[in-house]
């Protein structure tokens, strides 16, 4: 399976920004590593947060 990694990328930043709107700060920590990460990182944070990447499959 290939990941839209911009998708998935995008869909990361909205969440976090969401959670930091929302009043939890550390969020804005999380956009800064999900800009810079590369596919893999992604995956990993993605995980973390319990976003299923295949959600995202390229097409």
């Amino acid at each position: 399976m290939r990941e839209d990694v911009d998708a998935l990328r995008e869909s990361l930043i909205d969440l976090c920004g969401t959670a930091a709107a929302a009043g939890f700060g550390p969020a804005l920590l999380g956009v800064a590593d999900i800009e810079s990460a590369g596919p893999e990182e992604l995956l990993r944070i993605a995980s973390i947060l319990g976003v299923d990447p295949g959600t995202y499959e390229a097409r």
